[in-house]
């Protein structure tokens, strides 16, 4: 991504204009990494950094995200764990008709 990319992302996203044009680029690429990372707090939100109302939406909507990927991971594990249950059983049936047999 170029750097004049990443100023107007950075300045979309409610980053202080001034900042984000006097940053140089491995500061941008900061800004960036930890808004993708984490979103601001609230009290760098309050203190000027990033302005806008639709922040409290975009937390909103990353915390519906963060708890829809744990149910699905969690989906996963007990599927997972069901299938290894299955398969212990299936392979101790089949070892006690080993041993009925002989």
């Amino acid at each position: 991504m170029s750097t004049e990319r990443l100023r107007t992302k950075l300045t979309k996203l409610g980053y202080d204009e001034e900042l984000v044009a006097t940053a140089d680029r491995s500061a941008l690429l900061n800004m960036y990494a930890e808004y993708i990372l984490s979103p601001p707090p609230a009290a760098a939100m309050e203190g000027g950094l990033v302005k806008g109302g639709t922040i409290a939406e975009e937390l909103a909507l990353r915390r519906q995200e963060l708890q829809l990927r744990t149910k699905e991971m969690e989906e996963a594990k007990k599927a997972r764990e069901e299938d290894q249950r299955l398969k212990e059983r299936e392979l101790m049936l089949k070892e006690q008709e080993l041993v009925s047999n002989n």
